[in-house]
């Protein structure tokens, strides 16, 4: 897969994210006006918790796909302006792994 086509994948399912995050929030709304017309109900208690469960996974989901195209987006810029840099000595290294290294 190339890059411009990834990119475009990425901002498809952001846009995807996006809607899901609408409708999460729609329904979390709608959820919290019903527990405040009808009173608190034990089942419309539990109503606004799912839905707002539902909402928080929808945001982190498409904070998720957002650092992806981020990350994707700028890996192509930053790989043409990387220049050769000489080994490092001992002196230099970093006590672990960096931030945001999969290790």
């Amino acid at each position: 897969m190339n890059h411009q086509s990834l990119l475009a994948m990425l901002q498809d399912d952001l846009r995807n994210a996006e809607k899901h995050l609408q409708d999460t929030s729609d329904y979390l709304d709608l959820a919290i006006q019903m527990n405040r017309s009808l009173g608190p109900t034990p089942d419309s208690q539990l109503r606004v918790r799912l839905a707002a469960r539902s909402y928080r996974r929808a945001l982190d989901d498409r904070d998720a796909v957002l650092s992806r195209l981020k990350r994707e987006a700028s890996n192509d810029t930053v790989l043409e302006t990387l220049k050769p840099v000489g080994p490092r000595n001992a002196s230099s290294t970093s006590f672990g792994p960096e931030v945001g290294s999969n290790l």
